[in-house]
């Protein structure tokens, strides 16, 4: 019975080719959309000929790229810290009722 039920469920799914050409173009269009401002920000400030600009430039992108990642990881890390509590008060909660 197993053997139909994995040949059952290989037969429902989608191809690998199917997949992969939803993925592309997502791939292609996200790799585009994240290298061309970058891009073009480093030819605008390049044709000033100051390399003042330039490393500020630099600096002000580093400073987002921190404040995208710090803003990406404290949702998890909240996650994870309250879920964290709740496993902690459920385990006290059971020892506690378990001897009184």
């Amino acid at each position: 019975m197993n053997a139909n039920k994995f040949k059952t469920m290989r037969e429902t799914g989608e191809s690998v080719r199917e997949i992969l050409s939803l993925w592309l173009p997502e791939m292609i269009s996200i790799a585009i959309l994240i290298s061309l401002p970058p891009l073009i920000d480093s030819l605008l400030i390049a044709s000033l000929r100051s390399n003042t600009t330039y490393g500020a430039l630099a600096m002000a992108t580093n400073f987002l790229h921190f404040l995208i990642k710090m803003s990406e990881a404290i949702p998890v890390a909240a996650i994870a810290i309250i879920s964290f509590i709740q496993i902690s008060v459920g385990v006290i909660l059971a020892i506690w009722s378990k001897f009184h």
